[in-house]
């Protein structure tokens, strides 16, 4: 009847979170430390094995990074995640770094401020993201160089 209850209605049930509906991410070849960042982030809201890593990862690879996956499982398999990973960052990563480094080291100010900040600030994350090495005497320093002359005098 309306309002009644029956006795297994008076049992507190566990509640269970409802997990949002969350896209794998894909990898085309760029930033690659984003990308692994955001696949161990997957993998642990939604309790995936381990096991399943290398396999889960390499479905949501697309493009050039597709391509490149088919020449590696011929010569190494899939493997580990690790192994994986290591092979991903050597393939992808090693020209974002060389490419964030020139960026950042030529960078120079040509429009307002705020624009040189925005992108100064792109380079270094981009940098620190594979070195966490630099420190922040040798950004600031670089920042300042980039500045047009008649701001870096003042400076």
């Amino acid at each position: 009847m309306f309002g009644h209850r029956s006795s297994g209605e008076d049992q507190v049930q566990p509640h269970r979170a409802t997990l949002p509906k969350l896209s794998f991410p894909k990898f085309y070849g760029e930033n690659p430390r984003i990308w692994v960042d955001k696949c161990c982030d997957y993998f642990r809201i939604f309790n995936i094995p381990s096991y399943m890593w290398t396999s889960t990862a390499s479905l949501h690879m697309e493009d050039n990074a597709a391509k490149w996956l088919q020449t590696y499982k011929l010569k190494h398999g899939l493997g580990d995640w690790n192994s994986f990973v290591h092979a991903v960052e050597q393939k992808f990563g090693a020209y974002d770094y060389m490419k964030a480094v020139g960026e950042l080291l030529s960078l120079k100010q040509v429009d307002t401020i705020e624009a040189y900040i925005q992108s100064f600030e792109a380079a270094q994350f981009q940098v620190s993201m594979f070195n966490s090495g630099y420190d922040d005497m040798f950004f600031t320093s670089h920042f300042v160089n980039g500045l047009k002359d008649e701001i870096r005098g003042v400076v």
